[in-house]
């Protein structure tokens, strides 16, 4: 049986999600790429593909920061994305990728976000 439920690392509940900061990724390496290389304990919520759901939205409305990272093929999506999303939370951006986050060094993902 699928699941549309969203996929946020770290797993482990977050205490206080309205002064925390989510990125929204494309898969689950990035997300992982994302929350065991940015300092701060971010979240990061894996959408396994391109489309928000109305799950999905609901997830990164608990946050008070929402960072949108999708590849650089999805740049309108994260535009259309960002204008759902920023209804429900404090502060939306987006991230400008030239590279797909999995296929990043250490280096270039904290140079990206730190």
């Amino acid at each position: 049986c699928a699941s549309d439920a969203p996929v946020i690392l770290p797993f482990s509940g977050q205490a206080d999600n309205k002064s925390s900061k989510l990125y929204i990724v494309e898969d689950i390496v990035s997300a992982w790429k994302i929350v065991k290389h940015i300092p701060g304990c971010p979240s990061a919520m894996a959408l396994l593909g391109t489309s928000l759901s109305d799950k999905h939205l609901r997830a990164a409305w608990e946050y008070h920061h929402v960072v949108l990272c999708l590849d650089k093929d999805a740049t309108n999506k994260s535009i259309a994305m960002s204008r759902r999303i920023s209804m429900g939370v404090k502060v939306c951006s987006i991230s400008m990728l030239d590279k797909d986050i999995k296929d990043m060094s250490i280096e270039e993902i904290q140079k990206c976000w730190t």
